[in-house]
């Protein structure tokens, strides 16, 4: 029979070998840190961290901005202008002023009052400059022109043709380049007026459309 001793089994106390003993309590909390370590992924660094916070700020900046476009779109579709017939009839006074001596070039300006579809009553300011043609009577009109209804809503509008001094007739062509905010804003369309005139005073009927 065998005779067990420390001898044999080479049995030395950790106190005597020169360990340092560890709390079982240190030791389970370093396990953890070592797992973690070993399978977690690493933290961001703060630069890291606030590239990621801006990358998601600019994606959700991106997709309000598609979202606005596409909203903007369906309005755009809801909203595009309507070819409407356009007639008015008007009555006012001129004034046309020479330049110089030669009368060659000529400022006119006129105010008047009027029914028309679409603006009910209103009021007009124009003012145009005229330019003799060699040869006659005949005088080249451009100019500008806007029309404000009694709702306050403007109409604005360039014009051109020819007015014949010598029986006070004028043909011309207006092309409407807006308006205030509102309806006639983006409004567009042309409209032939036909202007008889004597004695400062003019009448005009137009006909025509208005797309808005």
């Amino acid at each position: 029979m065998l005779k067990r001793t420390s001898k044999a089994l080479n049995f030395v106390p950790y106190w005597q070998r020169g360990w340092t003993a560890v709390p079982c309590w240190q030791f389970v909390r370093w396990i953890p840190g070592v797992l973690n370590a070993q399978l977690s992924v690493p933290p961001l660094t703060p630069n890291k961290q606030k590239g990621t916070i801006l990358m998601k700020r600019y994606l959700s900046r991106i997709n309000i901005a598609m979202m606005a476009l596409a909203v903007m779109g369906l309005a755009t579709l809801t909203a595009l202008a309507v070819a409407r017939p356009f007639h008015l009839v008007e009555h006012g006074k001129v004034t046309i002023t020479a330049r110089d001596d030669t009368g060659a070039v000529r400022d006119l300006v006129a105010d008047g009052v009027g029914t028309a579809t679409h603006l009910g009553l209103f009021t007009l300011h124009r003012e145009a400059v005229l330019t003799a043609r060699s040869g006659g009577p005949i005088f080249d009109v451009q100019g500008e022109a806007t029309l404000t209804a009694a709702t306050g809503e403007q109409l604005r509008t360039s014009f051109t043709g020819t007015i014949d001094l010598s029986v006070g007739h004028a043909d011309l062509i207006y092309e409407w380049t807006g308006g205030s905010k509102g309806r006639f804003e983006n409004a567009t369309g042309t409209t032939v007026w036909s202007v008889d005139a004597a004695n400062g005073s003019y009448d005009a009927v137009a006909e025509g459309e208005l797309n808005y």
